[in-house]
């Protein structure tokens, strides 16, 4: 339950891979009762189904639909009402490409042992080949492929201070954020070569530019 909706806060948390979106979203759901109770059912859900391991029900909308918690932001816009999707707060974590990458390489390595002997080289090559890894972040984050549709983003290297800052936002408090999911490396830039850094940068040009990020 990753990507959550609280119609008590008018909010929308989308989750973007690898950018800490499930210590975000255990954040935001232990601020309001009915999004645990949302997230023991997912929970439940998720032994049945990997493809829809989340819901949104509104019975004022007469609305009730099952997706993915990795859904983008223009997928679930086709499937949510168009006035409260433009009327709901709408926010998610983007990371350093290059960082993301390395974070992604761990994080397959520790939960599959199809890469366990790749190297960072060969992992982004099979990655690029079989276009494996999730959208471009820009792309992630728009409803048509094209305008961005986010309120606010939060940089995962300033999570803390700009999380608690939404927080302060949506809640009227700050809130501690607790790390989960993590893949436990060095520092990103330790792992490139210059051809392995010229890659993700062709490969991400447009997620660099947009967010304005650097080796």
């Amino acid at each position: 339950m990753a990507l959550v909706i609280s119609k008590k806060y008018k909010y929308i948390f989308f989750h973007l891979p690898k950018n800490a979106g499930v210590s975000v979203s255990n954040a935001l759901i232990n601020k309001e009762y009915s999004l645990i109770l949302k997230k023991f059912s997912t929970s439940i859900l998720n032994k049945f189904t990997s493809n829809k391991n989340n819901y949104y029900f509104s019975l004022k909308n007469k609305e009730f639909f099952f997706f993915n918690s990795h859904i983008t932001c223009f997928q679930f816009y086709e499937k949510f009402n168009k006035k409260d999707f433009d009327n709901f707060y709408k926010f998610a974590v983007i990371r350093n490409p290059w960082d993301r990458m390395v974070s992604r390489f761990f994080y397959s390595k520790k939960i599959s042992n199809k890469f366990k002997n790749f190297t960072l080289e060969e992992f982004i090559d099979f990655d690029l080949r079989f276009n494996s890894h999730v959208l471009h972040q820009y792309e992630f984050c728009t409803k048509d492929k094209k305008n961005f549709c986010l309120d606010k983003l939060i940089r995962f290297e300033n999570i803390n201070k700009d999380f608690k800052n939404i927080s302060e936002k949506i809640f009227k408090d700050g809130n501690d954020l607790k790390h989960m999911n993590m893949s436990g490396h060095r520092n990103y830039r330790e792992y490139y070569n210059d051809i392995l850094k010229d890659k993700i940068y062709k490969n991400f040009k447009k997620d660099i530019e947009f967010f304005k990020y650097e080796f």
